[in-house]
Order: structure tokens, then C-alpha cells, then sequence
């Protein structure tokens, strides 16, 4: 008799993380990064990260990961000593906002430190061919005070779960957490109260970084490295209370005043930068899975659209899968004109006091499995009303009126927020295999304002596999074969037993596009041969 028990893993796979030896992925050469202080992963700009100098500064520079600069911004602001960056959500939902932290008081006697709060701008990595200029718009200034008086730091960190910021001291030979209560920090009405949560054994800290999902928390100091994993439901604090793991660092002399730390936003491993001229970004592999799937992309931003821009009327058919669009121009995201960001130049007409009104665009793409995906994440920047279908149903409208004709105005500008990505999550219900289809309409709502953007990206969010058995059959040697699936790249452990007591290791698999076989000798009719699944150590 053959049984197989399929055991399905636990919230956190007990799986110690592993990261393999730093590597040089390139030197930030341009001058104007010198003294480089904090570091960031941009979770919404795939491949970009955010770097700031050490001091007064107001100036952040979005740098790809070989370190070529793809822009630099100035943020409205006086700060006394930029520290750290980080990212993290914000007063308005699908918004990511950087977290900059003038939080280094090196004499103790800074009565209230602060951070800079900003929406996110979308970036591209071929920005690096034409690098952009550009000032941010929409920075807040946040004042923090501690509740015992005045700290020395350089790490600041948000918790992408529920918005907390947390700043971890410059102290020797220990680190003092406080937190910031989001809820505060959105209302943003004064001076704002921290609170000591926690304390850790490491000295002199640098920088920190949580992970994308909020699974993962780093804390450095100049040749020291520490993680900590975070259960489901877990607060931060609670999880900086469990012993940490010693992870790679680089450390004096090639980073003489190692300062950044960050996740890769889909947990691939870490980068670290150090301050001086010319610094390294060195990036640690992960080497064991991540702590949980991460978003597919169905498609990136910055890709192939057919576009309508020449002031026509193209009825309702083009929301249709079965439209024809041979004949739109096809062009690369962003599109738009009056700026410096976009690749495809749009027209508006003839006239730039009348300006076009609406412009349509088009994109395909494939899904292989429409049943595995739980829900969508539209990302979108545009200016000023949309519209988006897949597949021909309605998905999102923003200033907008329901029905609006393709000559009728945006309800309300959206100016402000027109280069920055608004994610919303969208029902997967209209999704089908194979080739779909995502149709937008983007609206002016004023005909003599000077500039437009838009693109869009999809990523789905996948149901999660469960760990099991899923077929068994007698191969023709007469030996059993046996299929199991479960997360992708998760180590197994399979188990064998003849009584349902005793339980010994047969074999270690891993999984791969969420699945493994393997055979095993038994022979029908002999005493009962019962296998199990677990998740290995």
C-alpha cells in the first residue's frame, strides 16, 4: 500500500537565509555623488536606485545599478545633516514616498531632528543616455523629537506594512530603535513624538533597510552586517528582539566609511554603498529562496504601446481585443511632450493653444495561467483624466466622467502627480490565457497647459501554491514516480515511513516553475510505503 501526506508549509519557511560575498557592480563615477550617505532600492523603478550625500544638502540622485546616473533632484527643503533614505507608503494609497532622513547630530544638540517626505517620480534606466534635472515637487518637512533628549543617527527605515519609520542610533556598542506612529506622521500637525521601542547589541550603526514585503530587516555599521527575519503579524520591534544573523558586508578598506544598505525590491539579495569619491555599488546574492513569491511582471514600464495622437475619433470598438491598430504608430513608453523624461513624442495638434484632447493607446500581452493570478497591481502615470479597460471592461477611471467622449476635458488636473506612479489593485476576473489586451484613454484638462506623460505597468500578484502531491504512477521499470509542486525554488525535504509513527529523510528536492519529480523503488503488495512532504532546513 502507498500513501503520500502533502503537509502544507508554514507562514515563514524555516529556511536560514544565505548570501554569497559582495560584488563590484559598478562605481557611481559622477562627481556630484561624494560623500555618499544613503542608499535606497526603488520598488516602482525597476533597476533605479536613490543615493543622497552626507551633510546639508538638498539633492538626491536616482542612479542605476552599474551606478550611471539617470537624474538628479533638489527637494524644497533646509536640512542640517542628511543620514539615510528609505521608502515606504504614505498619506495617499498607492503612493511610494521617499523617506529622507536629516536625522545626524554629531554634537548632540539638535533639540528636534526631521525627514523629508516626497512621492516618489518615476525613473528610467535610459534616462542614463540624457541624464534629467528636475526639481521635486510636493516635499513635506516632518519634525521628530525624541522623548529623552537629543541622539546621534544615521539609520532611518519604514515599515511597508503599516507606514511606521523607525530611526536606529549611532551609539557605542549598542543601538537605541525609536519609532514614529504613521498616523501622526500623515497628519503631520507639528512636532512629532518618537517612542524607544527596542534596543540591539551592535555598535556604531550606519544604515538600515526592511524589505519590500516587510519580511526582512537589515541594520549595518561600517564592516558589519545584520538580518533578521519577521513573521506574519509581527511588529518590527518584536522581531529586532530575536538574535540576529551575521550576514556579508564589505568593510574597510574598500568601503572606508560603509554607510548604505538596501534590499533588491524582489529579494534577490542586498546592495551596500560607502561614502568617498567614486564609491562601489556591491551587490550580495541571495543564495537560498526569498521569504515569498514576489509580483510577475505581466508587462514593465517604458515598453512597446500603439498609440492614436492625431486627434480622431476612434469610436468604442478600439477597446476591443478584435480592433485592428495596424495602422497606430507604435512607440516606446513614456510618452508625452514638454518634458525632458519621455521617449515617444506626442502631438497635440496644431495649434498649442488647442491642444488635442485625448489620446488613445493600446498594449498585448500573454498569461500563460489566468487561474494562478489572485489580483493585478495597475501602476500608472498620466496627466490629467484616465480610463484603462482590459480585455474591453472597464478597470479605472480617474478625473473622468463616466461615459466621457474623446473630445470631452479631464474633470480635474493632475498635474502635480503626473510623473509619478498611482498603483491601483484590480480584480483579475477579465484576465484570460494567453493574448489580452489593456486599452487606455488619457484626457487633457486644460488645452493650452505646456506638457502630458503617460505609461502604465501590470504586475500580478499569484495565488500561492500550496505544498503537495499531485500525481503517482508506476513507471516502467517498476518504480514509482512522483510529482509534488509548492513555492517556487523552496527546498523539500521527503519523508518516508511504514507505520505513520516514525518518519525517515528520503530525500531533499528543489522546486523549480513550482514543481519536482522523482522516483523511488516500492513494490505492490509489500508492506505499507507512506511519504510525506516537508520544508527542509
Amino acid at each position: 500500500m502507498i500513501g503520500l501526506f502533502s503537509t502544507s508549509p508554514p507562514p515563514c519557511w524555516s529556511q536560514s537565509p544565505s548570501f554569497a560575498a559582495g560584488l563590484d557592480y559598478g562605481q557611481i563615477t559622477d562627481t556630484a555623488i561624494n560623500e555618499a550617505s544613503g542608499i535606497v532600492a526603488s520598488s516602482h523603478n525597476p533597476g533605479v536606485l536613490w543615493v543622497h550625500n552626507d551633510g546639508s544638502g538638498n539633492q538626491l540622485f536616482a542612479v542605476g545599478s552599474d551606478g550611471s546616473l539617470l537624474a538628479t533632484y533638489q527637494f524644497d527643503g533646509n536640512p542640517d545633516d542628511l543620514e539615510d533614505i528609505a521608502i515606504g507608503p504614505g498619506p495617499i494609497a498607492g503612493i511610494h514616498y521617499l523617506y529622507v532622513g536629516d536625522i545626524g547630530d554629531n554634537g548632540l544638540n539638535r533639540n528636534k531632528i526631521r525627514t523629508y517626505r516626497i512621492p516618489e517620480p518615476a525613473v528610467y534606466t535610459y534616462f542614463a543616455r540624457n541624464p534629467i534635472v528636475e526639481k521635486l515637487k510636493l516635499a513635506e518637512e516632518i519634525s521628530l523629537v525624541y522623548p529623552d533628549g537629543s541622539h546621534n543617527a544615521e539609520a532611518i527605515m519604514v515599515d511597508p506594512q503599516n507606514g511606521d519609520l523607525f530611526i536606529a542610533t549611532k551609539d557605542n556598542g549598542y543601538c537605541q530603535i525609536f519609532k514614529a506612529d504613521r498616523q501622526a506622521m500623515y497628519a503631520n500637525l507639528g512636532d512629532i513624538p518618537l517612542s524607544l521601542v527596542q534596543e540591539i547589541p551592535i555598535d556604531q550603526v550606519s544604515g538600515a533597510d526592511i524589505s519590500g514585503d516587510g519580511s526582512e530587516i537589515l541594520i549595518r555599521n561600517e564592516s558589519l552586517a545584520l538580518y533578521w527575519s519577521r513573521n506574519p503579524g509581527e511588529s518590527i520591534p518584536s522581531a529586532l528582539a530575536r538574535p540576529a544573523t551575521i550576514v556579508p558586508t564589505i568593510g574597510p578598506p574598500l568601503e572606508p566609511n560603509g554607510e548604505g544598505i538596501t534590499f533588491e525590491p524582489a529579494g534577490l539579495g542586498y546592495f551596500t554603498i560607502s561614502e568617498g569619491v567614486n564609491p562601489s555599488l556591491y551587490f550580495f546574492e541571495r543564495s537560498t529562496p526569498p521569504p515569498a513569491e514576489s509580483p510577475s511582471t505581466l508587462f514593465p514600464g517604458g515598453t512597446l504601446w500603439s498609440y492614436l495622437d492625431d486627434g480622431s475619433n476612434p469610436g468604442f470598438s478600439w477597446r476591443s481585443p478584435a480592433f485592428d491598430d495596424q495602422n497606430w504608430p507604435v512607440g516606446l513608453a513614456q510618452f508625452g511632450y514638454g518634458e525632458q523624461d519621455q521617449q515617444t513624442l506626442l502631438r497635440f495638434g496644431s495649434d498649442p493653444d488647442r491642444k488635442t484632447i485625448t489620446t488613445f493607446f493600446r498594449k498585448t500581452f500573454q498569461v500563460p495561467d489566468a487561474s494562478r493570478i489572485a489580483s493585478l497591481d495597475l501602476a500608472v502615470l498620466y496627466d490629467d483624466g484616465i480610463a484603462v479597460y482590459l480585455n474591453g471592461a472597464e478597470v479605472l477611471r480617474s478625473n473622468l466622467a463616466p461615459g466621457a467622449p474623446s473630445f470631452e476635458q479631464a474633470t480635474a488636473s493632475n498635474s502635480d502627480f503626473e510623473n509619478i506612479w498611482t498603483t491601483r489593485t484590480l480584480d483579475s476576473g477579465s484576465l484570460q490565457n494567453g493574448r489580452n489586451l489593456i486599452a487606455v484613454e488619457v484626457h487633457r484638462r486644460s488645452r493650452t497647459e505646456g506638457d502630458l506623460s503617460f505609461d502604465a505597468r501590470l504586475t500580478a500578484r499569484m495565488k500561492p501554491v500550496p505544498l503537495r502531491f499531485t500525481e503517482i504512477s508506476w513507471a516502467t521499470d517498476g518504480n514509482l514516480q512522483i510529482r509534488v509542486e509548492g513555492p517556487d525554488g523552496r527546498n523539500i525535504q521527503v519523508q518516508t515511513s511504514s507505520n505513520l509513527i516514525d518518519w525517515i529523510r528520503l530525500r531533499n528536492l528543489t522546486l523549480q516553475n513550482n514543481t519536482a519529480t522523482f522516483r523511488e523503488s516500492a513494490a505492490a503488495g509489500s508492506e505499507p510505503q507512506f511519504f510525506r512532504l516537508i520544508p527542509a532546513e
